[in-house]
Order: structure tokens, then C-alpha cells, then sequence
């Protein structure tokens, strides 16, 4: 009976030991799957973390380009009021010019019109101061006549 005990024994704790066999295989497979799983779930977050690396590097450059483009509308905007004031400037000078033109012309004209005042009054000048020296001329070989008294 005692050998029927200790077969007994010995056939349990040879199932014990293949159960606990068992247990540690299953045990050390579901390790190397939750290490797998583990690298699995690194290698995603590293790539996930690459990925959010690239899209925070696009919406940077994306941010850079928008203040860029941003950066120059103002500056367009700037260049076209300054080529609406430039345009301003330069129509009111061009009515000033056609204004300070007209002036000119006018006063062209009394120029004209006083030269030839001036060239007629010169001629007349000339005119009278020949006459003149012709009397002249003539008073001296003409006797000369004294009122009676």
C-alpha cells in the first residue's frame, strides 16, 4: 500500500511538474508574445512619433509659408497704395503742368503782342526822329522868320 501511495505521489507530482512544464511553456510563449506585441507597440509608437515629427515639420513650414504669403500681400498691398498715390502725385502734377502751359501761353501772347507794340513804336520812333532831323536840315537853309513885334 505504501508503494501504491508513493506511485501515487510520484505519478501526481509527475503530472504536477508536467502541468507546472506546460504552465511555464505556455507562460514563457505568451512572454515572447507580449514581447513581441511590446516591440510591435514600440516600433508603432516610434513610428507614430516620426510621423507627428513630419506633420509638425509641414504645419511649420505650412505656418511659415502662410506668414510668407501673408507677409507678402501686405507688402503687395503697400506697393499698390503707393502706386495709386504715385499715380495721384503725377495726375495732379500733370494738371499743374497743363495749368502753369496754359499761363505760359498767355503770357507768350502779351510778349508777342507787346513786341510788336515795341517794334511799331520803334518804327515810329525812327520814323519821327528822321522827320525830324530833315526839318532840322531844312530850318537851317530856310530864312528864318521872326514874328513881328
Amino acid at each position: 500500500l505504501e508503494r501504491e501511495g508513493l506511485q501515487l505521489e510520484r505519478e501526481i507530482a509527475t503530472r504536477e511538474l508536467h502541468t507546472a512544464q506546460e504552465e511555464r511553456s505556455i507562460a514563457a510563449r505568451q512572454s515572447e508574445e507580449a514581447r513581441l506585441a511590446a516591440s510591435e507597440a514600440m516600433a508603432a509608437c516610434k513610428q507614430a512619433a516620426e510621423e507627428r515629427s513630419d506633420v509638425e515639420r509641414t504645419v511649420q513650414r505650412v505656418t511659415e509659408d502662410l506668414e510668407m504669403g501673408e507677409q507678402r500681400a501686405a507688402s503687395g498691398s503697400a506697393a499698390w497704395h503707393l502706386i495709386r498715390a504715385l499715380e495721384s502725385d503725377v495726375a495732379d502734377t500733370a494738371r499743374t503742368a497743363l495749368e502753369e502751359m496754359e499761363v505760359a501761353r498767355q503770357l507768350r501772347d502779351v510778349l508777342q503782342e507787346e513786341s510788336q507794340t515795341h517794334i511799331q513804336s520803334k518804327t515810329e520812333h525812327d520814323r519821327l526822329r528822321r522827320e525830324l532831323r530833315d526839318l532840322s536840315r531844312l530850318s537851317r537853309f530856310a530864312p528864318v522868320l521872326r514874328p513881328a513885334r
